[in-house]
């Protein structure tokens, strides 16, 4: 018996899609001709890969078996191919899910760059605030913003996305600056997301929480950076969203050596039953290089941080 190896592929491909039809397209195949390479597979592997039903594709235990083999098999193809070729082409289709804010700024600027470099390469990049199934919408890559909780999913860590409470100084000069965490309960406090219950680690190590108020609340970050910035509250939020903020004057950071929690920080994600392409390995380790290192760039000085955006 010998596997054909683009079936193999388009097989993990329907595997992390759920459809025939959608991992058909993905390497150039019509819906039929997907199926009928699929069957040839069972064929020459004597048992069925797939329950399939009219609402969404299933492994069976075989298939759930095959799974685990083809995803070694094709990533030592992908070794040997790197090998003969001296690096590896960066090729196909990429999708990519990212938080809004942090997609718009961050990543979305420096596409045009990454695409310059890999012409043989196409992105489809989605920005929501929304936190997608990646298996279900067929996603390559997810780059999120926060705390994971998926343990289906394979995560690296970009960079650390820390937090700090910040206000305006408009704000402070009316009402005054929080002396400690108590204080924030007397305060207006922007609430995002009906989170009323703020949590931080103080510097001795101890870990505390306070009922905050406030006059706004909304499910929108930008909207709390916005309210903050024109002083109508003290809020919580990410140093990659405020930098800018903070070095030109417009936001204060409050409550030295006090951390919110939970600690966040930026991951590339992805689902964990997938090989991993090329393309996704490449476009990670450049996302990385732009944002994490040495030091995140929302971190670093002004010059450099610039010099890391165009970068």
């Amino acid at each position: 018996m010998s596997l054909d190896l683009r079936s193999v592929q388009l097989f993990l491909r329907a595997a992390a899609t759920g459809g025939i039809g959608r991992a058909g397209r993905e390497m150039g195949l019509s819906a039929t001709a997907a199926t009928q390479r699929l069957r040839a597979l069972e064929e020459d592997l004597g048992t069925r890969l797939f329950a399939r039903s009219t609402r969404r594709l299933a492994l069976t235990t075989d298939g759930a078996l095959f799974l685990e083999h083809a995803t070694r098999l094709m990533a030592d193809v992908e070794e040997a191919r790197a090998a003969l070729a001296g690096t590896q082409r960066v090729a196909g289709t990429l999708r990519v899910t990212a938080s809004a804010t942090f997609g718009r700024r961050y990543i979305a600027p420096w596409i045009g760059d990454f695409l310059a470099a890999h012409p043989d390469l196409r992105i489809e990049l989605e920005l929501t605030d929304s936190v997608q199934d990646m298996v279900e919408r067929g996603f390559d890559l997810a780059i999120r913003v926060g705390a994971l909780s998926d343990s289906r999913l394979v995560a690296r860590r970009l960079a650390p996305g820390r937090r700090l409470v910040v206000a305006a100084p408009a704000y402070l000069a009316r009402r005054g600056s929080p002396a400690d965490v108590a204080d924030l309960a007397g305060h207006d406090c922007l609430i995002e997301a009906g989170r009323r219950i703020w949590r931080f680690r103080l510097a001795d190590g101890r870990e505390v929480a306070v009922h905050v108020t406030g006059r706004y609340e909304t499910n929108h970050g930008e909207a709390i950076s916005d309210a903050a910035r024109a002083g109508q509250g003290i809020a919580v939020k990410s140093l990659w969203d405020v930098a800018e903020d903070l070095r030109d004057g417009r936001l204060v950071a409050l409550l030295d050596g006090v951390v919110p929690l939970p600690e966040w920080s930026i991951w590339a994600v992805q689902p964990s039953a997938t090989l991993t392409p090329a393309r996704v390995r490449r476009f990670v380790d450049a996302l990385q290089h732009r944002i994490g290192r040495p030091v995140p760039v929302w971190e670093a000085p002004p010059g450099i941080a610039a010099d890391a955006q165009r970068g």
